[in-house]
């Protein structure tokens, strides 16, 4: 039937006849470039005399109703939103065949399992799920092919590889659970988990430190004293947990304390801005700061444990020097750190081994750990650029015969120096994995678009117990799916044999259960034990891969006896179960010989990057949302800028909204300034995440410059991963004006 009311006649009202006739079917319209109505559809609306004011539209009934699906009736999806140790519980609020919010799960939160915010990067997922530049259907070549003939080639040259003694390998972000297990059964263990300004220098931090690669969980909620080394850990760092124990331990009316936090660092981010206290060393003196600190809390403390043997040669007055800050200062920092009855330390703005060792051997020498900070953290694949350089060699000596490439964009976000793009060339077959362009997946010979987290099943292991759900809270809106199904259906065309082996959750099984104690009965009833049979690629579908996957592993430990199909219900309705925690691990230090670096900060002209608040290290370039929602302390929107001291910009001879042009080794860039006082010194930051091409859709398209691009590649920690630091930096003014945009209009920081 024909509703009467506004007519929409510039919006083409055919148009949002297909529209909504696809939404009705629960079938993506594949004509349609914008899934949800837009701007443009509203103001071509023409009133009429209905006092209602409708807009005229067709309204068709299903011919066989989807299940769960009420027209104009929300439905709700408990489900998981990103991958890896930021994995994180949500509900999916679904309205005729789309996901249309997402919001807390509140029966965890109820439960005291989860915060009751959602990080942002729930709502930029959700709209990069309905980005209008998603490649819609497989292609081969820049060509549109089909799905058989896209499997069907990947399937051979996966063959080819295999008998030709080459390497299949694959390269994109932290994942967990089973989606690891599949990925390494499918590449022999030939995959890189790696994201450009990660958390893998923790993971092997804590396997100094502690002996085991796990990434070290934070609680901070009681914690009297915190102490940053430029960790974004209340915006991009750590999840939104981090945030939401930050305003307990800031409330007197929790504990009866309001925590102190103090920043030792060069740059003061949104995070940063929060602190009681600013120390700013050098650009790259928080290395040496973190160990001074270290060594005169140990002091302090009379600590005689094992950590002393890592800052035996650390002299606290030397690296003072060597950080550009006041001994005096670092001192006072470590013994509010010392008196305090608990506190915390975090790690910095980019990934370094080295900082990460010594804000651990801060929190040991404390006596912390066991109290802010627990070992029991997230314990996935976890790499850094040291093993992306491998990879990378590989490539390059023709060693890789077919590379898969998951929702990652190396190509952008690598330093150039390390060939990245070159040696995708000397691949046999390179496959890009994900339906979101990228300069990454526009070298790629074949693209199989894989579906968003809303449209696809998954589920993470977050390492303390706690397991996620991921389920389909929408039809896929275009011709796309799983990573999990196209990885079974290749690995069986390609007669692949997956290796005797299983990661991610594990409990005992008959096999290496230990005997019985002597005098125990042996007649009691056994504990419940988990199946940890390898699945290989004998499930047929994604699906059924994590449904039996959680019925052998999960289903045995906390099943209590209920019939497997009310508790696989039970459990989806929640999004997660929770295991009896199976970790051994102390809170002892390892005692690995580990000798801290002579590193100092550089005390001339320094160059400080960091992570954006919104687009993040470019991921969500492509989201209008993170483009045109301000930068918290600049209200710098759509561009890319240089944060530029005032004494900086006092010697440059720059105001703000002058162009200048700042050089490394690696390249350079024009950029306009913001002059900003969260910068001491002489001193400039540049946020990474803009600069993309128009390979990564219109939204990323042209903005700015690439941050990654001044990444020099010669500065490497001790464990040998390339840091993301610019080093040696030149910056002049040009005489041109620049085409910043701000939300905050004047101030007074330079004109």
């Amino acid at each position: 039937r024909r509703r009467r009311g506004m007519g929409c006649a510039g919006s083409k009202e055919s148009d949002a006849k297909a529209s909504t006739q696809a939404a009705a079917k629960d079938v993506p319209d594949s004509s349609a470039n914008h899934p949800l109505p837009t701007a443009a559809t509203a103001s071509a609306c023409n009133w009429d005399d209905n006092w209602y004011r409708t807009p005229v539209e067709e309204i068709l009934p299903y011919l066989v109703k989807p299940e769960q699906v009420t027209p104009g009736t929300p439905t709700f999806f408990a489900t998981t939103i990103t991958t890896g140790p930021d994995a994180f519980p949500v509900t999916a609020r679904h309205r005729d065949g789309r996901v249309i919010n997402v919001g807390a799960n509140r029966q965890l939160v109820a439960a005291g399992k989860a915060p009751s915010a959602v990080p942002k990067s729930a709502l930029l997922e959700l709209q990069r799920t309905y980005a209008p530049d998603r490649v819609r259907g497989p292609m081969d070549g820049g060509a549109s092919t089909t799905w058989d003939a896209g499997l069907s080639k990947l399937a051979t040259a996966v063959k080819d590889a295999r008998a030709g003694g080459k390497t299949v390998a694959w390269i994109g972000p932290y994942r967990s659970g089973s989606m690891a297990q599949l990925i390494a059964d499918f590449t022999d263990g030939n995959a890189v988990h790696w994201q450009p300004v990660g958390r893998a220098a923790e993971a092997r931090a804590a396997e100094i430190v502690f002996g085991e690669r796990r990434l070290p969980r934070y609680t901070i909620s009681d914690a009297h004293y915190v102490l940053s080394f430029g960790a974004a850990f209340l915006g991009s760092w750590g999840g939104s947990a981090l945030s939401h124990d930050f305003a307990m331990a800031k409330n007197p009316n929790h504990g009866g304390f309001i925590a102190r936090f103090a920043l030792v660092s060069p740059h003061q981010d949104q995070s940063g801005a929060n602190a009681d206290d600013w120390v700013a060393p050098h650009a790259g003196g928080e290395v040496a700061a973190a160990f001074a600190i270290a060594k005169l809390i140990a002091d302090e403390k009379g600590y005689a444990g094992p950590a002393n043997a890592m800052l035996s040669g650390v002299d606290p007055a030397a690296n003072a020097t060597a950080a550009g800050v006041e001994l005096d200062k670092l001192k006072k920092v470590a013994s509010a750190f010392a008196k305090a009855s608990s506190a915390v330390a975090f790690p910095g703005a980019v990934e370094d081994v080295d900082l990460a060792v010594a804000t651990l051997l801060i929190n040991v020498v404390s006596g912390n750990v066991g109290k802010t900070v627990q070992t029991d953290g997230y314990a996935g694949p976890l790499h850094g650029t040291k093993d992306v350089t491998a990879l990378v060699e590989k490539m390059k000596a023709g060693q890789v015969g077919v590379l898969l490439v998951d929702d990652v964009d190396p190509v952008y976000s690598l330093p150039p120096g390390l060939g990245f793009a070159d040696a995708l060339g000397k691949v046999g077959l390179v496959v890009a994995l994900s339906s979101h362009p990228s300069e990454t997946s526009a070298k790629a010979g074949l693209v199989l678009p894989t579906s968003t987290a809303f449209e696809d099943w998954g589920d993470e292991d977050l390492g303390d117990g706690t397991l996620l759900l991921r389920q389909p809270a929408m039809t896929p809106l275009y011709n796309t799916r799983s990573q999990g199904d196209v990885l079974l259906s290749v690995a069986r065309a390609a007669d692949l044999v997956a290796p005797m082996a299983t990661t991610g959750t594990e409990a005992s099984t008959e096999e290496g259960a230990e005997a019985p104690a002597e005098g125990e009965d042996t007649d009691a009833p056994a504990a419940p034990m988990a199946d940890t049979t390898p699945l290989g690629f004998e499930p047929k579908t994604w699906q059924a891969y994590i449904a039996t996957r959680w019925e052998r592993q999960v289903y045995p430990l906390i099943g209590g006896g209920q019939p497997l199909p009310n508790w696989w219900a039970r459990t989806l309705q929640a999004g997660m179960a929770t295991l009896p925690s199976t970790h051994e691990g102390g809170h002892g230090v390892a005692g690995s010989g580990y000798t801290p670096p002579a590193r100092g900060g550089e005390a001339g002209t320094a160059l400080h990057l960091f992570l954006h608040p919104h687009r993040h290290d470019g991921t969500y370039a492509s989201a209008p949302w993170a483009q045109e929602v301000a930068d918290p302390m600049t209200g710098q929107v759509w561009n890319a800028w240089l944060e530029v001291s005032p004494d900086l910009a006092g010697e440059l001879g720059v105001v703000d909204n002058d162009e200048v042009e700042v050089k490394t080794a690696a390249g350079s860039v024009r950029l306009g300034v913001e002059v900003y006082r969260g910068l001491k010194g002489k001193t400039a930051a540049f946020a990474f995440g803009q600069g993309h091409t128009t390979a990564s859709g219109r939204y990323a398209a042209d903005r700015g410059a690439n941050a990654f691009s001044l990444v020099t590649g010669d500065v490497t920690d001790s464990d040998g991963n390339v840091l993301m630091v610019a080093k040696g930096v030149s910056i002049s003014k040009t005489g041109a004006k620049a085409t910043l945009v701000s939300t905050f209009g004047g101030d007074s920081d330079g004109g």
